[in-house]
């Protein structure tokens, strides 16, 4: 496990990596299925963000470029109110589903029951995953209702995942308290990240 990190949310962000090293390769930029892919997905906001920052501006070019064809074909074949209707169904790239999120989504659940297998299975692993910092709030829900994890693995989970979220809690309230002038001598003690620990917890690591 990662200490003071939601397991999970390491996990999908190297498998976003690998998906981002991929989708930039050459071999990608010659595939007809990715050329395929690309007139059915386009890219949220985070993944476009981080595809430039792998400074491969050739390669991201080449896709922007053919995405850029397709937003221009579509503001050409669609004008007035049809233009309206197809922005009502969001039919248009801007509402299409990321690439990068879709296929990182599609390989969560592997990962999912392998937590599960190894907590049933492996001694050592269930020892890590009960002194463990949990998870975040959207992969706790995942986890804890996914349909193959057992009546005593759902137990110790909500059992950590509450108590690590009332430590978390206790720390960002005594970072409050300590804006107090009352308490301004006193130690910060493991507070001064309690607001980054409470958004991890809250939408996932940032």
């Amino acid at each position: 496990m990662i200490d003071g990190k939601c397991p999970l949310c390491y996990i999908k962000d190297q498998i976003e990596e690998q998906i981002i090293s991929k989708v930039l390769s050459n071999d990608m930029l010659i595939s007809d299925d990715f050329v395929e892919d690309l007139k059915k997905y386009g890219f949220c906001k985070e993944h476009l963000k981080r595809l430039l920052n792998k400074n491969d501006r050739l390669s991201l070019g080449i896709i922007l470029n053919f995405q850029f064809n397709i937003e221009i074909e579509n503001i050409e074949k669609n004008n007035g109110l049809n233009f309206r209707d197809k922005i009502l169904k969001k039919e248009l790239n801007n509402d299409k589903e990321c690439y990068i999120c879709k296929y990182s989504e599609d390989l969560m659940p592997i990962y999912l029951n392998n937590i599960i297998k190894m907590y049933e299975e492996k001694p050592d692993f269930r020892s890590l995953f009960d002194e463990s910092d949990g998870f975040c709030i959207n992969h706790y829900n995942q986890l804890i209702n996914h349909n193959r994890i057992k009546k005593d693995m759902k137990k110790s989970l909500k059992e950590l995942e509450i108590k690590v979220l009332k430590n978390i809690q206790s720390d960002l309230k005594y970072y409050l308290e300590k804006f107090e002038f009352k308490n301004r001598d006193l130690p910060w003690l493991n507070s001064k990240d309690s607001i980054e620990r409470t958004i991890n917890k809250l939408i996932g690591d940032i």
